[in-house]
């Protein structure tokens, strides 16, 4: 049994919701499909999810304004590539040409995008099923 359906559950059987129950963080959009599937079937329409990292389906949801899934949180798409990048360059013990240093830096933060209803249309094309 996951945490998510027993977390649901719970919240399924008890009686009004306070504010702070609201709000579901979906760390993936697919294990999303199966989180909201479980808020339709409680019948708690005043929930909201945020997911990640910006599914085909997630954005047609979010386009379609009919569900609870209202934002996703695109990741860059060349992050794999950076990160491959930057393991070999530890791994031949070199730094980034465009530093001044020769140390790598401790972390490296990639632009990910949130996609809501105002900009859904954007991402759409670049959705991955």
């Amino acid at each position: 049994m996951s945490i998510w359906y027993s977390l649901l559950t719970q919240l399924r059987d008890h009686g009004p919701l306070t504010r702070a129950q609201l709000a579901v963080w979906n760390r993936d959009d697919d294990q999303g499909v199966g989180v909201e599937a479980a808020i339709k079937q409680a019948g708690r329409s005043a929930f909201f999810m945020v997911g990640g990292p910006g599914s085909k389906h997630a954005i047609q949801e979010i386009k379609a304004d009919n569900s609870v899934l209202k934002a996703t949180v695109v990741y860059p798409s060349d992050m794999s590539a950076s990160a491959v990048k930057l393991a070999r360059l530890i791994a031949q013990n070199k730094g980034m040409g465009d530093l001044v240093g020769q140390d790598l830096p401790s972390s490296v933060t990639l632009f990910s995008a949130t996609v809501a209803k105002e900009n859904v249309d954007q991402y759409l094309p670049g959705a991955f099923s």
